[in-house]
């Protein structure tokens, strides 16, 4: 029964390490009305940095050329989302603190694009390699795309066109504490000594 129990912890505290966290990246915190920045000659948009952190996590555009922030009152889910209308050059999401991540789902808009077009991910996976999808976007309204079951493990995700996104949704492994790793190392040691002294007993 004792053997049983300590098992089970080692199992639950292995479990918690393992679990992970889940973001949606909204950008709802970023400022449209930030100081010391130029105005878009459309009142409904502001020009941003070529940078925006949430949630632990960073989009860039590669070349520095500015995001622009749609206001909310032209948002169809009224949340703030980012456009890249200013240039097609990459846009690259990466973790800060390094650490590789999942990407399930993004919400995508056409911009002001008349005709359908696609939208090329790549995932960079950690350890070399590089994983592939395509979206169609043919809506200005903001439309959820999923992603396949290989963009995991990755250490960035990349792509290129002129559209607007939002509600990015990103998953990463929680890194157990040193006491969470301690608790395992003992509760696994237990197991060894109580099946030593089993063996110990059996053949005494």
């Amino acid at each position: 029964m004792g053997k049983l129990v300590i098992i089970l912890m080692a199992l639950n505290l292995f479990s918690a390490a393992a679990s992970a966290q889940t973001f949606i990246l909204d950008f709802d915190s970023v400022d449209l009305n930030q100081n010391g920045l130029d105005s878009n000659p459309f009142s409904d948009f502001t020009i941003l940095p070529s940078s925006l952190s949430e949630d632990g996590f960073t989009v860039t555009k590669t070349n520095g050329t500015s995001f622009q922030g749609i206001n909310a009152n032209l948002a169809s889910n009224n949340s703030t989302i980012i456009s890249t209308l200013l240039s097609s050059e990459p846009t690259v999401l990466t973790n800060d603190d390094g650490n590789t991540f999942s990407i399930s789902s993004i919400e995508i808009s056409n911009g002001f694009g008349r005709e359908p077009r696609d939208v090329t991910f790549t995932g960079f996976l950690f350890g070399g390699g590089e994983v592939n999808q395509v979206f169609e976007v043919n809506s200005l309204d903001t439309s959820v795309f999923y992603f396949n079951d290989t963009f995991v493990d990755l250490t960035a995700v990349s792509f290129s066109t002129l559209v607007a996104f939002d509600n990015i949704k990103v998953s990463v492994s929680a890194v157990p504490e040193p006491a969470s790793w301690l608790m395992m190392i003992v509760g696994f040691a237990g197991v060894g000594l109580m099946r030593r002294r089993r063996q110990y007993t059996e053949f005494a």
